[in-house]
């Protein structure tokens, strides 16, 4: 009785769970009698969790505390671990209350968590043990909190009490700051976390049995999500829980988390850092000194800032600011619990620029200075890093070729033209399985690498050798378009064979060339043992994931890394000043790589100025625009051509009202988050990362896909509030939430956590 029908999404993929351990002890629920709730109109609906295993003395008052509740759209799921006391009879008890519970085993409290994730169906979730209780309000003083500060998420304090429910004390307030790092300040039954948020940041981490939760918290801290506290008790929490009793399995993992969050640390000072109460203020205050890394340093000077506001006496003699300007110096090399040595890590691209070669190394840089020893191997180098490395083609002479000749060859292995497929019609790249390199010969490369990382390897990748030189190391493949899962096209233009087996291809008239390489690329991919994605958007991983090749792989979410600090908003006039653009005009921005590719929406463009010009909105605005070919629009227009450097073409973005991102389709395109972090608002169709960065109307405008009157609604309200008494601080929210979505420090850790996650529990070949 399992419904997939959101089965894009993590949360609330199923109403009913599928019953995969042939061990199933029950079931039950409004749900099994087609009763199911759903939001209503100024009150959405929140999903109640509850995970139990033997908890008959408590639960009953578990299920009290959410029916008396004073918020009413409220769902409440039961996930069981096939308890043998009197739960499950509690649970039938209270049949009509509950919308679902299932009981089977499981391995442990925070697998029965994501089980019960995948179930809810709320707009906002909570997860409430089964061995604590809710005050009446909680709910709703969340909801209220949640919509009057516009935080992201919301959560609130706890009465701790005994086994017999006696008062105990009342949790302290923590500051959502650096102090992360180092402890877990939230109650996670009190944060209401809205279903986008737990998508996008993904379930809980299973290597965790002990405080998955404080995993789970810090991921939300790194990524720059923003939290506010109601400062008095909303639950009653049972201080007996596993974290409490798991000494041993807390201790490990607290060195884990730290671990994760520095992996530069020495062993002995992960065991100081794991364990606070025991560190003496000296030795914290030379171990930022000797590191005198950033995100360590400003880590503790909020932790003891947090201390001093307690007056707490023992870091009476320590200054915070000047532990936060111990962070000047170079990260230190990542050292593993398995090898003491730096994690190593090969990158393989066909290019080092153009967009993916920028995102390329983009991620590698962050993961440099993370401390990883992360190289990038690509055939047309242009970088002159000394941790880029160009592949020589396996051409006969390919050593004497000039590179023109080269990429004669990479294409006519690599790319389908009309001499391979007559009636071609794909607007965009269409690409072979084809290679002019022999993985075999850099077998070297995948014996010293711990991880290897495939990002746009078209024309390089050699499917036939990949499982052979890879053995039994990880994979990981992020994907800058569709092409890995398709049988050749990078976008499909909304052809929908590629959930099937790419026959017949209408891009390639029919030709069964698109099933061929289809059938390739399936038998690689069986053959590697391990092989993870990380996509840069959450489109990209829908589609990822109702592909035949990729959907029954593991798929996450990370956001390109940006270098965040190097776009930043500056003074319009100033700007355009040194661009030499207008002063008087409203300045509409549009750019791409290859602004002439239909994919990018040129023409959608040209349409939306056209409209602007027929209904009198277009006097005194014009256009600017970059990219490697110039395009003129229906009004005058300023070309800034190919723009290289970062901090020129934050300027370029600076100087404009607004910029105009009109793709058909698209991964997650920088230039969106580049514009905001430049301060400027950004109209664009509902694809790629737009929904996921830009604020509907706030930051930006997400107009109805290929609608170009929306589209033209949207560059109107841009331009009327650029000039609006509030751009200002529009401006700094864009900036804001773009940082907060691309900073390429969170993104590295999110990454070397993936990493260490795949070594540490390494796929079992069949």
């Amino acid at each position: 009785m399992s419904s997939q029908n959101q089965k894009d999404r993590f949360v609330g993929r199923y109403t009913t769970y599928p019953d995969r351990t042939g061990n199933r002890q029950a079931e039950g629920g409004r749900r099994l009698r087609g009763k199911t709730r759903s939001s209503d109109a100024g009150s959405p609906l929140v999903s109640i969790l509850t995970v139990c295993w033997n908890s008959a003395a408590t639960i009953e008052q578990t299920i009290s505390s959410i029916g008396k509740q004073t918020y009413a759209n409220i769902e409440h799921v039961v996930v069981d671990g096939a308890s043998t006391d009197d739960t499950l009879n509690i649970l039938r008890k209270y049949e009509g209350q509950i919308d679902y519970f299932v009981s089977e085993p499981d391995t442990g409290l925070y697998q029965a968590m994501n089980k019960a994730l995948e179930l809810a169906q709320g707009d906002y979730i909570l997860i409430l043990n089964s061995d604590d209780w809710y005050v009446p309000d909680c709910v709703e003083a969340l909801m209220k909190a949640k919509e009057e500060t516009q935080a992201d998420f919301v959560s609130g304090l706890a009465n701790y009490v005994d086994g017999d429910g006696k008062f105990l004390r009342l949790q302290p307030s923590f500051s959502f700051d650096g102090n992360m790092f180092f402890m877990m300040p939230l109650r996670h039954e009190t944060m209401l976390l809205s279903r986008d948020i737990y998508n996008r940041v993904g379930p809980f981490n299973l290597n965790y049995k002990v405080i998955a939760d404080r995993e789970f918290t810090t991921r939300l801290y790194e990524i720059g999500f923003t939290h506010h506290e109601i400062q008095r008790a909303l639950m009653n929490f049972r201080d007996t829980g596993v974290s409490t009793v798991n000494l041993d399995g807390l201790r490990a993992e607290r060195c884990n988390i730290i671990k994760r969050n520095f992996p530069f640390l020495e062993e002995t000072d992960i065991e100081r850092l794991a364990f606070l109460e025991q560190l003496e203020p000296e030795k914290l205050e030379a171990m930022v000194e000797r590191y005198a890394h950033p995100k360590l340093s400003h880590a503790a000077a909020d932790m003891v800032r947090d201390r001093l506001s307690r007056k707490n006496k023992k870091y009476a003699k320590l200054d915070p600011n000047k532990l936060r300007q111990s962070g000047i110096g170079k990260s230190l090399p990542l050292r593993t619990p398995r090898t003491q040595r730096r994690l190593r890590v090969a990158t393989f691209v066909t290019s080092d620029h153009g967009g993916a070669g920028i995102g390329t190394q983009r991620r590698v840089a962050a993961l440099r200075a993370a401390g990883v020893d992360a190289r990038i191997y690509c055939l047309f180098q242009n970088s002159p890093y000394a941790h880029v490395t160009e592949l020589t083609a396996s051409i006969p002479g390919a050593e004497k070729m000039e590179r023109r000749e080269v990429h004669k060859e990479w294409r006519r292995r690599a790319v389908v033209t009309t001499d391979d497929a007559k009636g071609l019609r794909a607007r965009e790249f269409f690409s072979k399985t084809g290679t002019v390199v022999d993985f075999r010969q850099y077998r070297e490369i995948f014996d010293e690498a711990d991880v290897i990382h495939l990002h746009w390897p078209v024309g390089i990748l050699d499917f036939e050798n990949l499982a052979e030189v890879c053995g039994d190391k990880p994979v990981v493949w992020t994907p800058a378009d569709m092409n890995p899962y398709t049988g050749g096209c990078h976008y499909s233009e909304g052809c929908q064979k590629y959930t099937k087996d790419c026959q017949k291809c209408p891009l390639l008239n029919g030709s069964q060339l698109a099933h061929q390489n289809w059938k390739v690329k399936r038998a690689a991919y069986t053959k590697l043992p391990d092989l993870q994605i990380v996509s840069p958007s959450q489109w990209l991983a829908e589609r990822a994931r109702k592909s035949s090749l990729w959907g029954d792989l593991p798929i996450h979410v990370i956001p390109n890394a940006l270098p965040v600090d190097r776009f930043h908003p500056t003074n319009k006039l100033a700007a355009r000043l040194q661009l030499g653009l207008p002063l008087d005009k409203k300045l509409i921005l549009f750019g791409a790589d290859n602004v002439t590719n239909l994919r990018k929406g040129g023409d959608l463009m040209m349409a939306s100025i056209k409209r602007l010009r027929e209904r009198g909105l277009a006097k005194d605005v014009e256009g600017v625009v970059f990219g490697a070919n110039d395009v003129e629009f229906d009004i005058p227009t300023h070309s800034m051509g190919h723009v290289a450097e970062v901090e020129r073409l934050s300027l370029v973005f600076a100087a404009a009202d607004v910029f105009a991102s009109p793709s058909r389709e698209d991964s997650g395109p920088m230039t969106v988050a580049e514009s905001m972090l430049s301060g400027t608002a950004v109209v664009a169709f509902n694809i790629g990362n737009a929904h996921e960065i830009v604020v509907h109307k706030d930051t930006g405008y997400i107009a109805g896909q290929e609608d170009i009157e929306d589209f033209t609604r949207g560059l109107a309200w841009a331009l009327e509030g650029a000039e609006s008494p509030d751009a200002l601080m529009r401006s700094w929210r864009a900036r804001r939430a773009a940082r907060a979505h691309n900073d390429p420090d969170g993104a590295a850790q999110r990454h070397i956590a993936l990493y260490e996650s795949m070594l540490e529990s390494p796929a079992k070949t069949s």
